[in-house]
Order: C-alpha cells, then structure tokens, then sequence
C-alpha cells in the first residue's frame, strides 16, 4: 500500500512540469502585452463600461471560475484592470476572487471528490506519509506551493489529499498569492517595455519554482526511508 501511495506522488509531481507549462507561459506573456497594448486605446470605452461596481464583480466572477476550472486564468486581465482601477484595487480583487475559489474548491473537494478519491487511496496512510514528509515547517511549504503551483489544480490537490483546516488553508492561500499578484498588477502601470520585462522575469520565476516543486516531490517519491 506504502509503494502505490508513493507512485501516486510521483504521478501528481509528473504533471507538475511539461513542456505545455512552458508554452503557457509563453502565451501569458504574449497575450499580457497584446492587451497592455491595445488597452491605452480603449481605456476611456471601457471605463465607461465596466468602471464602477458591476465591473469589480465581473472581474471577482471571472477569478473565481479561474480557479474552479483549471484551463482558465484571469492573468491577462491585469492590464485592464490595473489601467481600469489601480494596482492596489486590482491587488485586492484579485486576491478576493483567489480565496472565495479556493475555498469553493476546498468544499467541494473535501465533501464530493475525497469520498472518490478514498476508493482508489488509503488517505489516511497518504496523510501521514505528506505529514511526515513536511514536518514542522508545512504551513509555510503550502505558502510556497500556493506562490509556484497554479492556483486551480493545487486547490483541487490540497482539499483531496491533505489533512488541512480551511482556516490554514485560507490563510496559505493570501500569503502565497499576494506576490505574483501584486508584480503582476504593478507591471501593468509601468511603460509597455518595463511591463513586458516585469512579466518574463516573473512567468520565468514561477516556472522555475513550479520545476523545483515537481523536483522535490519526485525525490520524497523515489526515496525508501520515507516511511
């Protein structure tokens, strides 16, 4: 039972890292310019539009569905809002949307994919293996998790396989979320060459960190003396 919970590990580390993160980042990239781009042009149109309170909870809509369905993500959507609203109301739309998913993803994981998941899982050996492996420091493993992994599949993770309060959970969340947040909607203000630099260095920050993730994880799996 140990072996299989430890090919489970390395299953979910196996998905971590692709050439398809890779091309993702790409494609945030390009498309985080192309509508920086063309934002300045339009601004004043869609201030006009979405501006005011109905525009705060469309943008807070379309983080939460980003976080419940994995293909989506609101990334591109900083240059609007930032040049809409600000980086700190974009800083703190963004982070609201990030938690109100995740904790949307949290329950549902917790009372309707768990009870799936233990047909195939013995989780509670899985629990203790995750707990032995972290340590005293798993709070804060979460945070960085939370800073380098994608936001949807790591809430789906988090709420099936780990022995975690919503509370730890949320708190996790708005401390691993808020810098990428706040580089991101702050690139947004800056000149289109400053933004563009801002973002590559950050998608290429987050790509090395999602790769030393999936590297640390293959490890713990492959390892014999961590029962």
């Amino acid at each position: 039972m140990v072996e299989k919970i430890k090919l489970t590990i390395a299953g979910i580390s196996r998905v971590v890292w692709h050439k398809k993160e890779i091309i993702g980042g790409v494609l945030i990239v390009i498309m985080f310019g192309t509508v920086a781009y063309y934002m300045g042009e339009h601004r004043d149109a869609l201030y006009q539009m979405i501006g005011g309170p109905f525009g705060y909870l469309m943008y807070v809509v379309l983080t939460i569905i980003a976080v419940i369905i994995p293909p989506f993500t609101t990334l591109v959507l900083y240059p609007v809002a930032t040049l809409l609203w600000g980086p700190p109301v974009t800083i703190f739309l963004t982070v609201t949307g990030y938690v109100i998913g995740s904790m949307l993803v949290f329950e549902f994981g917790k009372s309707l994919l768990q009870p799936i998941a233990r047909r195939w899982v013995r989780l509670d050996d899985l629990h203790d293996i995750i707990g032995a492996s972290v340590g005293k420091y798993f709070f804060w493993k979460i945070v960085l998790l939370r800073m380098f992994v994608p936001v949807s599949p790591l809430s789906y993770a988090i709420s099936i396989f780990l022995p975690m309060p919503l509370a730890t959970y949320t708190a996790a969340t708005i401390i691993g979320v808020l810098p990428f947040t706040i580089v991101f909607s702050y690139a947004a203000s800056f000149s289109f060459l400053v933004q563009m630099v801002s973002v590559m260095v950050a998608v290429t920050i987050g790509l090395s960190g999602l790769y030393r993730v999936r590297k640390a994880l293959r490890a713990h799996a492959a390892s014999p003396n961590d029962v």
